[in-house]
């Protein structure tokens, strides 16, 4: 990926979880997103199909260092043994 395309991403992505934070899911839109980002309309859309689809790559990304501890079998088995 470009880096012009990474800072967009990068951009879009902070936007919305400033805004999931301080308006709630609720609260986001297409239109406020871009705004907060800095980005058009177009450059949501060549990213993202939707804001929900920017909050399941933000909720990967925040939960990507735990998915090994709680899904590692041989944590498990250590823990329930």
């Amino acid at each position: 990926m470009d880096p012009r395309s990474k800072r967009i991403r990068r951009d879009i992505l902070l936007a919305v979880k400033t805004l999931f934070m301080d308006n709630g899911f609720d609260g986001l839109s297409v239109a406020e997103i871009c705004q907060k980002a800095d980005v058009s309309r177009s450059a949501f859309y060549a990213h993202y199909h939707s804001p929900d689809e920017c909050i399941a790559q933000l909720l990967k990304e925040e939960f990507a260092p735990w998915k090994g501890l709680f899904w590692n079998p041989a944590w498990i088995r250590t823990v329930y043994s």
